[in-house]
């Protein structure tokens, strides 16, 4: 079976590591982050309206709550949160002492169960 691709539109944000794409259906918008510059990014399809938040620090991953429109659930380097977009504000729920210097969370996803999923990043070697 062939599969074929159309270029709909680019957007030119200028990421330096632009992960975690993904669709949210409920209000037809697309989600993403720029890992190394600390920043979650929300694009309103197909109107093209581009926001940008700025974070407390480095988003591995992220998915959505079911229901809650409001809120994602945030894997930060340093920990887990649920983070509220339009007022910048973080719940924290867990931040593991085993991310240390050298290790983060990093890619990662919501399961169908609505388990968040996470891999670590380890930039040194030895420390996990």
């Amino acid at each position: 079976m062939k599969i074929e691709t159309v270029l709909i539109d680019t957007i030119d944000v200028g990421n330096t590591l632009g992960e975690c794409v993904l669709w949210r259906a409920s209000d037809q918008t697309v989600w993403w982050t720029d890992i190394q510059e600390c920043q979650l990014f929300k694009l309103s399809w197909p109107a093209g309206n581009l926001r940008k938040y700025d974070l407390p620090e480095r988003l591995g991953s992220f998915g959505f709550v079911f229901g809650d429109d409001s809120r994602l659930i945030c894997a930060y380097e340093s920990g887990f949160a649920l983070f509220r977009p339009e007022t910048r504000e973080n719940e924290w729920l867990s931040r593991p002492a085993a991310l240390k210097k050298g290790v983060r969370l990093n890619d990662g996803r919501v399961a169908p169960d609505g388990t968040e999923v996470v891999l670590i990043h380890r930039t040194v070697r030895g420390l996990i």
